[in-house]
């Protein structure tokens, strides 16, 4: 029997571009759920931004659809989301809230104890009730399964070697340089206790002399990041909501790119929770706050990061959108068939 599922996406589809964040328009993280499900066997119904849903979720009263998969609305669009869910009156077999923040690490959005992202996830969870929850921070897993026995969490990711479109360059053919995709004034607010902001991370990379660095602020979709990335020895991770973003640092390995994770002391800990197959100058490169030069002579040693390229696809046990959508799969299959 191949099962129907609707989707509610972290994406918007009304809005004018020029008030609309890039990144809500590019193709999400949902689109490669989408055709991972399919190669499943499961198919497809309705789909939804998360605009339209909040102006048009009376459709779903419709649907024949046995799933509904809601991805991000925990973080964006949550109350817009709730006002149009008490419009839906039919019930759907099983409920899925795909998450797209860091929830319930310190370094997780933090502004006041009533303005988190740890309150708005669980004021999420209890308006919308899923049956399973996809998080994509083991340390994020394991708390969730500990505060709510009763849903199934599982581990996601938003990494996949199938969006590498290209062949992979060998090191020598690639950038000895190192590359910056994304926004340098992201993650000012949480209880990190971190002293550098991301744009002054960024900016030590700027200025140092011994190693060109590349930084791109503009959006670019999925695949093109995993096209820049491919052109250069290394990929910087500076200070975000975890301390192992598979985005990034998955894809780094994929692309055979060596991360560089920028972390403050105090966040050691955390990483060797969230990914415990971390293993600095053996698969990847750690910079510590205070300390950023140690790791541009390690990044200017041949030897080490010969040795480090070859251990990357260590780091892909964090897992992929292909393996997460395989066990969301399976969970899928058990609670239908129950």
């Amino acid at each position: 029997m191949h099962y129907q599922f609707d989707i509610v996406q972290q994406k918007q589809n009304l809005g004018n571009h020029h008030q609309v964040h890039p990144a809500m328009y590019m193709p999400s993280h949902a689109e490669f759920l989408i055709e991972s499900l399919s190669r499943l066997g499961f198919k497809p119904g309705l789909s939804f931004g998360l605009d339209d849903f909040a102006v048009h979720s009376s459709i779903l009263n419709q649907s024949q659809a046995e799933v509904l998969i809601v991805c991000g609305a925990d973080q964006h669009y949550r109350e817009e989301f709730a006002i149009a869910w008490k419009g839906v009156q039919r019930l759907y077999s099983v409920k899925v809230l795909v998450v797209s923040e860091p929830i319930f690490s310190d370094l997780a959005y933090w502004q006041s104890s009533q303005q988190n992202a740890l309150l708005q996830h669980q004021q999420f969870l209890e308006m919308f009730q899923p049956d399973i929850v996809l998080y994509l921070s083991r340390y994020d897993c394991l708390q969730a399964q500990q505060a709510y026995p009763e849903t199934l969490s599982l581990l996601y990711s938003l990494a996949d070697p199938e969006f590498l479109s290209q062949p992979r360059l060998p090191w020598e053919q690639k950038q000895q340089a190192a590359l910056w995709l994304g926004k340098p004034v992201a993650w000012m607010i949480n209880r990190s206790p971190a002293q550098w902001s991301r744009q002054q991370q960024v900016d030590f990379f700027v200025q140092q002399q011994d190693l060109p660095f590349r930084a791109y602020s503009h959006q670019l979709t999925f695949r093109e990041c995993y096209l820049m990335a491919n052109q250069y020895a290394f990929q910087i991770q500076p200070r975000s909501g975890y301390t192992f973003h598979t985005a990034r640092t998955v894809q780094s390995a994929i692309v055979g790119a060596i991360p560089v994770l920028l972390l403050h002391p105090q966040e050691q800990e955390l990483l060797a929770i969230e990914a415990p197959f971390v293993r600095p100058d053996h698969n990847c490169l750690v910079g510590w706050e205070s300390d950023y030069q140690s790791v541009i002579k390690k990044m200017l040693d041949p030897d080490l990061t010969a040795e480090i390229q070859s251990h990357l696809s260590e780091l892909l046990q964090a897992g992929t959108i292909g393996s997460g959508v395989y066990d969301l799969g399976c969970a899928l299959q058990t609670h239908l068939k129950a």
